[in-house]
């Protein structure tokens, strides 16, 4: 009713003419490998990807939609044990920062960084190192690190302006409630 050139053939078309593109549109990934944990990464604080099923496996997942504004950005991973109560020496979780860009498909993907859980090293002799997970025998493992990205757009944050009702008084709170 309110866009009498909508119908039920185009209105598909339509509503993709109302979409804004950018001359670049960079789409953001991590490629991960884990070896015996399960993981979860978030991006801002948000969550954007767990993998609770392999514990060794390896893919990718897009995090722009986490992404507000160009910039550093925190990135928080978690490590869980998968076939234990307690992560093992040899647990893994590697991740690289790569992107496409969506607008140009023929262009190459740009890496731009890898990151590995921190690991301890142990000489065997001077030509080689053994190395083990330094948060080995505990029953989770948290961390993070920082990415610099760039997006051609800026948009406010969810939850950007909250208030931790955690840090309120009580009382004033149940009565607003």
């Amino acid at each position: 009713m309110q866009n009498s050139n909508i119908n039920a053939n185009n209105i598909v078309e339509e509503i993709t003419k109302q979409i804004k593109h950018y001359p670049s549109e960079k789409q953001y990934t991590f490629t991960y490998n884990n070896h015996m944990c399960y993981f979860e990464i978030l991006v801002n604080d948000m969550p954007s990807f767990k993998e609770y099923d392999e514990a060794q496996t390896g893919s990718a997942f897009l995090i722009n939609d986490v992404i507000f504004k160009s910039g550093k950005q925190k990135v928080t991973y978690k490590v869980y044990p998968a076939s234990s109560e307690v992560l093992p020496d040899n647990t893994d979780l590697k991740l690289t920062l790569s992107s496409y860009d969506q607008k140009n498909k023929s262009a190459d993907d740009v890496t731009y960084m890898e990151y590995s859980i921190p690991k301890n090293e142990k000489k065997v002799t001077e030509n080689y190192s053994n190395y083990t997970f330094s948060g080995a025998g505990k029953t989770f493992y948290e961390g993070s690190f920082d990415i610099n990205v760039e997006v051609p757009y800026a948009n406010q944050a969810p939850f950007e302006k909250a208030q931790d009702l955690r840090k309120m008084n009580k009382k004033e709170l149940e009565i607003k409630l």
